[in-house]
């Protein structure tokens, strides 16, 4: 028999099994540092993978917390519904619905981030430890192509090209398209921008997507006002999605720094 691999995630610190069970109970919600704060994520992120028949396991330190699914009908309709240690939770495997694999995966880390002392790894066993908290999720060929490309999904590997307060900007990983991070967390991407984009402030809905495109503009706006001589340059000589679609124009209260008019000078603008 084939052993199961998996895909390790652990952080600081031992759940409380009620984090599994109860919609919309969040601890983070007044913590302006995490990540995450709806108190859905990770029931949304285990639903999805239940949907898709991946297994996953958890720990609360040494105790495993039984995670399945069981049928249940409702007006002559069948639906899965997450189970925690045995007992039936109102979370049906239908949640997320909207959600791509990686999601759920973005989910688990960005939980096990805002606990602290996160580790990801791939394992060919599950166990848990005391003070600690694991998800195990099984390492198939879905999984295997996420981990692959995981620089993609986490910037907290790569090496920033700018900083600007406390955003941080990366030469583009994709031919085609730049992806935009919050706090190292792709969150959405688009054709033609200049760079990559970790938007510490962007605004984001329950499915950590970017809310729209307004709220993206703002914020690369505010942020690109602030920018040093070379980014500036760099942005200014690039038919690019930034020089293109931005509106420049938008007043914020946030004044253009001085190297604007550096590298602007002596140049014509249509």
């Amino acid at each position: 028999m084939e052993k199961t691999v998996y895909l390790e995630f652990c952080n600081d610190g031992e759940m409380d099994v009620n984090a599994l069970r109860l919609l919309g109970a969040s601890s983070k919600e007044d913590d302006d540092t995490k990540i995450g704060f709806w108190g859905t994520g990770l029931k949304y992120a285990i639903a999805v993978l239940l949907r898709e028949n991946i297994g996953i396991r958890v720990f609360s330190g040494k105790k495993e917390i039984k995670i399945g699914k069981r049928k249940t009908k409702m007006r002559g309709e069948t639906f899965d519904v997450m189970t925690v240690n045995g007992t039936p939770t109102s979370v049906t495997t239908r949640m997320g619905k909207d959600w791509e694999l990686w999601f759920a995966i973005r989910e688990i880390y960005a939980n096990m981030k805002d606990e602290g002392g996160e580790i990801i790894g791939i394992k060919d066993t599950a166990v848990g430890e005391i003070g600690k908290t694991y998800i195990y999720v099984e390492f198939n060929e879905q999984m295997k192509v996420i981990f692959n490309n995981i620089d993609s999904y986490f910037n907290f590997k790569r090496t920033p090209k700018y900083i600007v307060g406390n955003n941080k900007i990366y030469d583009r990983k994709n031919q085609n398209k730049g992806i935009i991070y919050r706090r190292g967390f792709k969150v959405s991407e688009y054709e033609d921008l200049r760079f990559d984009y970790d938007l510490y402030d962007v605004t984001i809905n329950e499915s950590r997507v970017i809310k729209n495109d307004y709220d993206m503009h703002a914020s690369m706006s505010r942020m690109l006002k602030k920018a040093g001589d070379e980014l500036v340059s760099d942005i200014v000589t690039s038919r690019c999605y930034e020089t293109r679609l931005l509106d420049w124009k938008w007043y914020d209260g946030i004044t253009y720094s001085e190297s604007w008019l550096r590298v602007l000078s002596g140049i014509t603008i249509i």
